[in-house]
């Protein structure tokens, strides 16, 4: 069935299910003995790319599906820690400035060509140069490589700017053939009838991106065999694919609103929620006296209420973690709750501080008798967050803690967090992967937090291997915890939303929302008999005229 016939076909279910929603609902009228049969024919939304060019596409949906088209190097998997891909291994050189990439061997592209070093230094190539500009989505990834150069056939060396920006998270940008293009110039162009031509999991057998995009298994492909094929639909605002899932027409679809239980409250779909790259939390200002302390620090962290505030204020969809770094980065515990809401423990931390009671009002003063009161700035443009601070600030005064709440528009907010004026304030980012957390931590952050053995653990973390970082990272997260540079408050959760007739694995993540999809399968009513038939001379009719 084409994309045009399935478009008109969805139409028709549309109106015929409004229609006869009386009547027992869409397809069967009441007809119980309706027949069903399982397919391998997946239909997921996509918006209007300007070209399925991965060199040079910038819009989020052609960055999603190239996840099933192309490989990287490495990639990141569902806990936010590089794996490899394409490449076999990896070796840092003892200065720390290089990393030597042996490439899988036997590996080829989706149309039967192989794959080798030369590739990658083609890819690398293309996408440095629309990086110098800021054309390339992949620019935070590829602005501190110096030079890629190529050892043997399956073997590249890279060389970067500076120790900190050599990590295996910098080599995840996708591999493009180099075949496939006359010049590094010619894969920086931006086509709408481009092509694509990968090493992953499908293969691109229809690339229109006006009306629409379909994935088959690529034979070729070096991993588990994919069983199905998908279809992805143009639509101008994939928010609108909700209404096509009791209807059959959509298979897949994520969401990424906190709020976005509302949407879904008269539709018949699954969600399978699964953490964001997004995290929410409180900065202390330690150029301020009060929060330069770190028991007003802790006592400020017991005072907040988070479990209401993932409730209220986030919708439930949020999940809690000790600290900014990704929940269960490099496997280690990230919710001992260890500063589990409690008023009264947030006072006595307080008092036993020296902080004093002295006019019986509630509110603290320090020994020279000033108040202990705080600014909190929040930006007035995100209501989770002014919702957030109000319960935050409620638990500050029950603590003795003065509170003031400066909600700013988002232009006064930042440039208030850039002159260091507030005290603490509810922030939040959206990280790309876990080295790039580095920069709020180490000396020289915005919230002027310093600490030498944080700083000695980030460095001592580069150029080791996944395993090597467990041990020093567990001790660098430990020393987080009691100094509390931040309090996070939750990592957002988004939604994967599936019908109840899909079996497979579903395991997206932030990193690959698709990842999984290969293993799907939906259940649909069969079609009557010599339906397809007339569909299909209708369609050779329409083709012919």
């Amino acid at each position: 069935m084409s994309i045009k016939r399935l478009l008109v076909f969805i139409l028709m279910l549309t109106l015929c299910a409004g229609i006869s929603g009386c009547d027992g609902g869409f397809m069967g009228g009441g007809d119980e003995t309706a027949q069903t049969e399982r397919s391998a024919d997946l239909y997921f939304p996509m918006e209007r790319v300007r070209t399925l060019n991965p060199v040079s596409g910038m819009d989020e949906d052609c960055y999603n599906i190239s996840k099933l088209i192309y490989q990287g190097l490495f990639a990141l998997g569902t806990d936010a820690v590089p794996y490899p891909q394409l490449a076999e291994s990896a070796e840092y050189s003892e200065d720390g400035e290089k990393i030597t990439v042996v490439l899988r061997k036997g590996i080829k592209w989706s149309d039967g060509n192989d794959f080798t070093a030369s590739d990658v230094k083609f890819s690398y190539d293309a996408h440095m140069g629309l990086s110098r500009s800021g054309a390339s989505l992949y620019t935070p990834y590829l602005q501190g490589i110096q030079s890629v150069k190529v050892s043997d056939s399956y073997k590249v060396v890279f060389t970067f700017r500076s120790k900190e920006e050599c990590v295996l998270e910098n080599l995840t940008v996708p591999i493009v053939p180099a075949h496939q293009f006359t010049s590094v110039s010619a894969a920086r162009a931006v086509k709408d009838d481009f092509v694509p031509i990968g090493t992953g999991p499908y293969r691109v057998t229809k690339a229109d991106i006006y009306d629409g995009v379909v994935l088959e298994a690529n034979s070729y492909y070096s991993g588990d065999p994919v069983q199905n094929t998908i279809t992805f639909i143009i639509m101008p605002d994939k928010s609108n694919a909700l209404n096509l899932f009791e209807i059959g027409a959509i298979d897949f679809t994520v969401l990424r609103g906190v709020d976005r239980d509302t949407l879904l409250n008269n539709v018949e779909v699954e969600e399978i929620p699964f953490l964001s790259n997004e995290v929410e939390f409180i900065g202390f200002n330690f150029n301020r006296t009060a929060t330069a302390k770190r028991a007003v620090r802790r006592a400020a962290a017991y005072a907040v209420d988070r479990e209401s505030i993932l409730s209220y204020a986030y919708y439930g969809n949020g999940q809690l973690n000790d600290t900014i770094y990704y929940p269960g980065y490099l496997g280690a515990e990230s919710n001992s709750d260890a500063y589990a809401y409690n008023t009264k423990m947030a006072r006595s931390t307080l008092l036993k501080s020296g902080y004093k009671d002295n006019d019986g009002d509630g509110i603290l003063e320090s020994a020279d008798g000033t108040p202990l009161s705080l600014e909190l700035v929040v930006n007035s443009d995100n209501p989770c967050r002014v919702q957030a601070a109000k319960t935050i600030a409620s638990g500050l005064k029950s603590s003795g803690i003065g509170v003031t709440v400066t909600e700013l528009e988002w232009e006064a907010y930042s440039a208030a967090l850039a002159r260091g004026d507030y005290d603490l304030y509810i922030g939040g980012a959206r990280f790309r992967d876990c080295s790039e957390i580095r920069g709020y931590l180490y000396t020289g952050n915005r919230i002027g937090y310093e600490n030498t053995k944080v700083n000695q653990k980030l460095d001592q973390m580069l150029g080791l291997s996944e395993e090597e970082k467990k041990a020093l990272f567990a001790e660098l997260q430990d020393t987080l915890i009691k100094d509390l540079p931040y309090y996070c408050l939750l990592y957002k959760t988004y939604g994967a939303i599936i019908p109840e007739g899909l079996e497979g694995t579903v395991s997206s993540s932030c990193f690959n929302i698709y990842n999984g999809v290969e293993t799907f399968s939906v259940q649909r009513f069969k079609a009557a008999p010599g339906d397809e038939k007339e569909g299909d001379a209708a369609e050779e009719k329409e083709e012919a005229e």
